[in-house]
């Protein structure tokens, strides 16, 4: 086919069409045939990005990008594009240098904005985030993506009133935006969220109305009605955004499970043993770990309210240590572990606290609340050996129905199936007794029930563990002024209440697949 018998603009707009209707192995066949006569097309380069992007084809989007701006270095939008694979790919800081030189080469355009605001939130500068979103808007004052971007910064900051105002002019700019209704729902009072409660059953009858949304407005929907105390309203709309959710993703809890099982073969009792004296010897991190929904995000507040501690959220930067001998077609973690020498470990864990250094000035503590670096216990104890770590525990039910009632932004597959989910928790559970027996007394275990119950004594039982002197601060966390990003940012702001403990129950006639998941771990409080 040539030029003559294809009219390239007319097919660059029938792939544009596939794939944004999902359909991206039939934009990739017209963007390769496009090409095949013209290869000099930097806009042909960026929607084959595109398309293989939404494929999750992120090596061979990113050469597609690349190639656009091979052949265009000045394009914002091949910039834009870009910096989504290099955010992807665990490189943020080149993602935004990607987006401020496309701001330099069109300052007027408003996505590039909310681009930036989008990852400064996602790295953890919700102030700066505010600033590109409040820019966005000066340009597009409608734009729902940017200003619904700028009321998450607000909530990160602590701004609840602002945010609050925020969330309702993104709901009058769209007013089918799930996220918005969702966000809002856990801010605000019960008698606001009861007014909210027709609106979105309203929405939810739409036929036409965008599955995004559809499922965003069930958790919205079923936390409205937890507030109004019509639980099994609420179960109901839960269970439909659950369904919902896992149908849209591939996930097999078989896989963590057997990645439990390598980690407690590798991280054994000899191999510790044999790699201890290692590492780097720095004190400075500190690891909040545990289920998400267990008081990781409390204890981290609790603890950051400390003048000696810096609280810096979820870093994932564990994770990155841990998988950075991975190889695609090769060994993986944990047995990529097994051929490492004390040097490998000291190294590591040099570049973990190096990675820290601008978090830490002024403070003998950063707190690194992954919940989910669980999975790295025995590695971090290898590369940093004089780390603490603090495993938050709770009621089992509790745990799994908070997660099962919450739509993650990113993660935790696991927690839209009852079956997958109870199955997970035990096989975490069956992880962290391992580390336990291997590694004992290197964990301070904080139950959330007790903290609620006895605060100020869970609360010296960790300055304690951390050498650190009393500070009433602690005990006022919700007044601590900081930037908080977690589902839980809105939770921390406020006095601890005793409202969570034995919540599941409200739920219990729902519930039969996870209790009988769960076993022997059910725990009736």
């Amino acid at each position: 086919m040539d030029k003559e018998k294809l009219n390239i603009p007319e097919a660059l707009h029938a792939a544009r069409g596939h794939q944004q209707a999902g359909r991206g192995n039939e934009a990739v066949k017209i963007c390769t045939q496009i090409l095949a006569i013209d290869p000099e097309r930097p806009e042909v380069h960026n929607q084959l990005g595109l398309a293989l992007a939404s494929l999750k084809r992120f090596p061979d989007a990113l050469a597609a990008y690349q190639q656009a701006l091979k052949l265009r270095p000045n394009y914002p939008e091949g910039l834009r594009n870009i910096s989504v694979i290099l955010l992807e790919g665990g490189a943020p800081e080149e993602a935004v240098r990607a987006l401020e030189h496309a701001v330099k080469l069109e300052p007027s355009d408003a996505a590039t904005h909310t681009a930036l605001g989008q990852i400064y939130n996602l790295l953890n500068r919700p102030d700066v985030a505010a600033e590109k979103f409040q820019t966005a808007l000066q340009l597009l004052p409608e734009d729902p993506k940017a200003q619904m971007g700028l009321a998450n910064a607000l909530e990160f900051l602590g701004n609840i009133d602002d945010a609050k105002i925020a969330y309702r002019h993104a709901i009058e700019v769209k007013p089918d935006l799930g996220a918005a209704y969702g966000q809002l729902v856990s801010l605000e009072t019960p008698e606001n969220i009861e007014a909210l409660i027709p609106a979105m059953e309203k929405l939810l009858l739409e036929p036409e109305l965008d599955p995004i949304h559809q499922l965003a407005l069930n958790f919205a929907l079923g936390r409205a009605y937890d507030a109004s105390k019509k639980y099994d309203q609420a179960f109901e709309a839960y269970a439909k955004g659950c369904a919902l959710k896992r149908t849209s993703i591939k996930y097999d809890v078989s896989y963590f499970e057997s990645l439990v099982d390598r980690i407690t073969e590798v991280f054994d009792t000899s191999f510790l043993a044999q790699h201890a004296g290692g590492g780097c010897p720095s004190q400075v991190p500190v690891f909040v770990i545990g289920m998400p929904r267990s008081g990781t995000s409390m204890v981290e507040q609790i603890l950051a309210s400390h003048s000696q501690v810096f609280g810096a959220g979820e870093l994932n930067t564990l994770d990155r240590a841990a998988r950075m001998f991975d190889r695609p077609d090769g060994p993986t973690f944990p047995e990529t572990h097994m051929t490492l020498e004390k040097a490998d470990f000291e190294g590591l864990g040099g570049a973990y606290v190096n990675q820290l250094a601008d978090q830490h000035q002024g403070h003998s503590y950063v707190i690194d609340k992954t919940p989910t670096n669980f999975l790295y216990a025995g590695f971090l104890r290898l590369i940093l050996p004089n780390a603490r770590v603090i495993h938050c525990v709770r009621n089992p039910m509790d745990t799994c129905v908070s997660c099962h009632n919450l739509l993650f932004g990113i993660g935790q597959e696991y927690s839209y199936n009852q079956e997958e989910l109870g199955r997970f928790y035990r096989a975490y559970a069956r992880l962290m007794e391992h580390f336990d027996l291997v590694m004992p007394g290197k964990m301070l275990k904080v139950r959330y029930e007790d903290v609620v119950e006895s605060q100020e004594f869970e609360t010296k039982r960790m300055l304690e563990f951390l050498d650190l002197p009393w500070e009433d601060a602690c005990l006022a966390f919700h007044k601590t002024e900081r930037s908080v990003l977690t589902s839980s940012s809105g939770q921390v702001r406020r006095p601890l209440y005793k409202s969570s403990v034995a919540r599941w129950k409200r739920y219990e006639g729902h519930l039969g697949p996870l209790i009988e998941a769960l076993g022997t771990l059910v725990e009736d409080t």
